[in-house]
């Protein structure tokens, strides 16, 4: 009986500790990734529109001055 006990108060201690600890560190980290992808994708969008934009301009200027 004595042994039993003390096998589910150990088993169950630990699922609790596992289970708090892991929760804590996955937020931290998601929040900290999410952040730094988010502006990083902002940076290339915005180049990436300058750049189609001057394209366009120099292709309908050169149909116009034939």
């Amino acid at each position: 009986m004595l042994r039993l006990l003390c096998t589910k108060n150990q088993s169950t201690k630990r699922l609790f500790k596992k289970k708090k600890k892991k929760k804590k560190k996955k937020k931290k980290k998601k929040k900290k990734k999410k952040k730094k992808k988010k502006k990083k994708k902002k940076k290339k969008k915005k180049k990436k529109k300058k750049k189609k934009k001057k394209k366009k301009k120099i292709f309908i200027l050169f149909p116009t001055t034939h």
